[in-house]
């Protein structure tokens, strides 16, 4: 296997320690972190506020942590969060799953 490569902070210094927003583990995850950003989010509507960091390892190209907004997603409930549908990394990164009552669950 070749050298993996790296980009930006170490796996090890979480995004609830460095990120300009405001971030918690999801349980059940190794990396996932999620925020909640501006005015919030309601159900039924789009999770446009709602920002996730996963540490991003790419088939090919420098694993590091990314930020990502999940627009795309239905807030199905906002305490505990769950969106819908899954939650998929591109890339060749494995990091595909669901939130659902607060807890990440993989694909």
């Amino acid at each position: 296997m070749g050298e993996q490569k790296t980009m930006g902070k170490p796996r090890e210094e979480t995004p609830d320690q460095w990120s300009p927003i405001d971030v918690k583990h999801v349980p059940g995850s190794d990396d996932i972190y999620v925020g909640i950003v501006g005015d919030g989010i309601e159900v039924g509507k789009k999770a446009d506020n709602v920002w996730i960091y996963h540490y991003h390892m790419p088939t090919e190209g420098a694993h590091r942590w990314s930020l990502s907004a999940c627009g795309l997603h239905d807030v199905q409930s906002v305490e505990p969060l769950t969106l819908f549908p899954s939650l998929a990394c591109e890339d060749g990164c494995p990091s595909h799953g669901f939130i659902t009552n607060g807890v990440w669950t993989n694909a």
